[in-house]
């Protein structure tokens, strides 16, 4: 029994590690000022939902849905606290989660979809109509670059074992530019 407390608190901090690093890389400043993500709490949930989304598909392709769905619970923990933080009442909290969490899935399996199917085209629509709200505002050359940066993420992290991920080691290849 303590053997199992100590392994589900190691696996959490790895989490809460990974977490981390995955905030560290959706807040390149880049993302806003080149790729004109708006700057805003929509866009930097954009971001976060990028990089989870290809950290969970990972996870998922290796059997980890155990870790797959911490990662998933981590990242709703921090929505909360966000919300809390933000002014949003206590009572209405759970339905903006909530809300969060459905737009989490929507764009999580279009995600799987478009990457496991090298769908650039499907890519560029898919974040033109989620990221840029149905307006392309930015350039056709810049969102080219910014999907070379998604398929390299995402074949950077096919390389991943297990163990790399969960040390939160070189998940991410290179912050994109």
């Amino acid at each position: 029994m303590l053997a199992q407390i100590k392994h589900r608190n190691t696996d959490k901090k790895r989490i809460d590690e990974l977490y981390a690093l995955i905030i560290e890389q959706s807040r390149h400043q880049v993302f806003f000022d080149k790729y004109k993500v708006e700057d805003s709490v929509d866009g930097r949930f954009d971001m976060i939902v990028l990089h989870v989304s290809i950290v969970m598909i990972r996870l998922q392709q290796l059997g980890e849905v155990k870790k797959s769905q911490m990662l998933f619970d981590r990242l709703f923990l921090d929505m909360d606290r966000a919300c809390r933080e933000m002014g949003i009442g206590d009572l209405s909290v759970p339905r903006h989660v909530k809300r969060m969490m459905l737009a989490f899935n929507g764009r999580m399996q279009s995600y799987k979809t478009l990457l496991e199917g090298n769908d650039a085209d499907g890519l560029k629509a898919f974040l033109i109509r989620n990221v840029y709200g149905g307006e392309q505002i930015i350039s056709d050359e810049e969102l080219g670059a910014l999907i070379a940066y998604i398929k390299r993420a995402y074949a950077h992290c096919l390389t991943l074992d297990m163990q790399h991920i969960m040390d939160a080691d070189n998940v991410f290849v290179d912050a994109p530019v």
